[in-house]
């Protein structure tokens, strides 16, 4: 018991807008789905289509990255019969994603 302590590290502030950061990407191997949900963590939204994979493999990386965005307090949003948008709550702040959102249709 000190009456000194370490000083915490401060942690940079980004400020690059959701929509910039967002990794878009048609899924081709299902054995990326645990490193698309690290990027889920780190706070990067992704817009992902799944046309390319066999409907099995697709809803089941859906369900999975579905689970993690709703453990992390975000949503998970059909694009179209083929693509999603995973994203965190503090990821629509900004509006960026909104936007994004509002034009894709």
């Amino acid at each position: 018991m000190g009456l000194f302590s370490k000083k915490k590290e401060e942690q940079p502030v980004d400020n690059t807008p959701a929509a910039k950061k967002m990794i878009m990407e048609n899924i081709m191997d299902p054995n990326k789905a645990v490193a698309y949900a690290d990027n889920l963590l780190k706070g990067i939204p992704l817009c992902l289509g799944f046309g390319e994979l066999d409907i099995d493999e697709a809803n089941k990386i859906i369900a999975f990255l579905s689970g993690v965005v709703y453990a992390i307090d975000g949503s998970a949003k059909q694009l179209n019969d083929n693509a999603f948008l995973f994203a965190t709550k503090e990821n629509y702040l900004d509006g960026s994603l909104n936007e994004f959102l509002k034009n894709f249709k």
